[in-house]
């Protein structure tokens, strides 16, 4: 067992002013610039400003989902800032597809280094009245997609001499809410897969990490909780307010970046709190 004694003040400190003036601290701004990254779900709020951080950051982006107006409209936003965008018209549900999109994005980029998985990131009230409402919609969107996606992307970014994943799940996956079972379940099995991909791949070169966002602005039209049903959300979060998918992005462009390279195999949460 090593001990840690305590140094005498008259020693020599073990890092001198010279040498943290040397030290070079990895820039996120500009970590990006050739990189290329897949962002499924990028057809909704959560997964739009997702890619379009990253696209200001450098990284040509693959926009997946199902939505084409919204996507195409995603495209253009990133274009008229100077970004690379393409655009992919995808159910993440099925596998062959998935292996189209990554076969797609190599072909018009040259490789694949980066990819967010955040088709799981849907509102729970879209889940329950729309197709996501079933369970076995919700699993295929979470957990299947998930795996099928990874299967796919895992070994092209270790071709291109490897990267990073983030897999967008929830933090209700790490508590019991009522009514919650469906997106519990699912969000569950994100941090299962997360966490096994993780040790398989990271003497491969590819860095695999959970985000959970709590309660963010992210609902689709018309669905947005009214002020009273709001103010009791908020009640319930530490930071006092509902967070912003600019929050998440930000949360999301550090897991990716190089500042954060001895990070694999964890779950962020990004939640003002509300998990704590």
């Amino acid at each position: 067992m090593t001990i840690l004694q305590a140094r005498d003040s008259t020693m020599t400190p073990a890092v001198t002013k010279s040498a943290i003036d040397t030290v070079e601290v990895a820039s996120i701004e500009q970590g990006f610039v050739g990189k290329v990254a897949i962002v499924t779900g990028a057809d909704t709020p959560l997964g739009a400003s997702i890619a379009h951080l990253l696209a200001a950051h450098g990284a040509r982006i693959a926009l997946v989902g199902r939505d084409e107006m919204f996507l195409r409209i995603l495209e253009s936003t990133i274009a008229a800032t100077g970004g690379d965008a393409v655009v992919l018209v995808a159910d993440v549900r099925d596998r062959i597809t998935m292996q189209g999109v990554v076969m797609a994005t190599v072909e018009r980029f040259g490789a694949l280094h980066l990819a967010v998985n955040s088709g799981a990131a849907i509102p729970e009230t879209s889940r329950r009245r729309g197709a996501g409402g079933k369970h076995e919609d919700v699993i295929a969107v979470d957990q299947s997609a998930l795996f099928y996606a990874m299967r796919v992307q895992l070994p092209a970014i270790e071709a291109a001499g490897g990267g990073a994943v983030v897999n967008i799940a929830s933090v209700y996956g790490q508590w019991g809410f009522p009514e919650r079972a469906t997106s519990i379940d699912g969000a569950g099995g994100v941090s299962s897969l997360t966490r096994s991909a993780a040790r398989q791949w990271g003497r491969r070169g590819v860095r695999i990490n959970e985000l959970q966002p709590g309660v963010i602005n992210s609902w689709p039209r018309g669905e947005k909780p009214e002020a009273k049903a709001a103010g009791a959300i908020v009640s319930s979060i530490p930071a006092n307010r509902i967070g912003e998918p600019s929050e998440v992005a930000a949360a999301v462009l550090f897991l990716l970046s190089d500042s954060a390279s001895y990070i694999t195999g964890a779950r962020l949460a990004v939640d003002g709190g509300y998990a704590a």
